[in-house]
């Protein structure tokens, strides 16, 4: 016969529900997301590093080291005799543009972005016929894919790249790339380039060896392009 004790003990827990005896749920865990704020009226994210609102071309140098030569009116940097880059380096990034292309240029409005010296993203007048083949157009990687659509505007319209980067990643010892270059691209809010991969540079960014940190070059070709808006934000490294 079971002593006093343990029968009332046991008569005790046949009565209780059996959710009292199992165990608590463990909390769920919910991660604190860094804050951005945005602005509806067209201003940078707040943690852009703006290269140019307007107010100079300050962030920028000639290739050479020189003073930038590129001049700022009315809050437009115009495109000058020399290739200019930003003197902040990044690696990953989300890179935002706007430019507008001449009328009746002969050159069709030619120009281009180069991240780390290396890949050129076209600037063209596609709007309009030229001579240029579909791997040289507007929005295309120069000689190397062609944009999926033509959503060009005509000159005198400001047009915008928003641009997500993935650099290259390169051995510690040998220098080759063991990951390739990444880049998606909308051209004016419209998907042209998608998880395009790039192993070495295009055009003439072949001849410059292979990194995976640089600058952003704003190439000049004889063309009065003009920018203005540019930012770009520095993406989490992942290897």
């Amino acid at each position: 016969m079971l002593p006093q004790r343990l029968l009332l003990f046991a008569c005790i827990l046949s009565v209780l529900p059996l959710s009292n005896l199992t165990e608590a749920p463990a909390q769920k865990y919910v991660p604190v997301l860094p804050v951005v704020e945005t602005d509806a009226g067209g201003r940078p994210p707040a943690d852009a590093l703006v290269l140019f609102d307007g107010s100079g071309n300050s962030r920028f140098t000639r290739t050479d080291g020189g003073p930038a030569d590129w001049k700022v009116e009315e809050g437009v940097l115009i495109a000058g005799d020399h290739d200019i880059i930003t003197k902040d380096w990044f690696r990953d990034a989300q890179v935002h543009v706007e430019f507008n292309l001449p009328s009746d240029d002969p050159a069709h409005g030619n120009s281009g972005l180069y991240f780390h010296h290396l890949y050129e993203v076209q600037i063209l007048d596609s709007h309009n016929p030229n001579r240029f083949t579909a791997k040289q157009q507007c929005a295309s990687f120069f000689n190397l894919y062609a944009p999926m659509v033509n959503v060009t505007r005509a000159p005198g319209e400001w047009q915008t790249y928003d641009i997500l980067f993935r650099a290259a990643r390169l051995d510690r010892r040998s220098g080759r790339v063991v990951k390739p270059a990444r880049f998606t691209i909308l051209h004016n809010g419209v998907l042209v380039q998608y998880e395009r991969t790039l192993w070495e540079g295009t055009g003439a960014g072949r001849r410059n060896p292979m990194v995976s940190e640089g600058p952003l070059k704003l190439q000049a070709h004889g063309s009065p392009v003009r920018f203005r808006n540019i930012w770009i934000r520095r993406l989490p490294y992942q290897p």
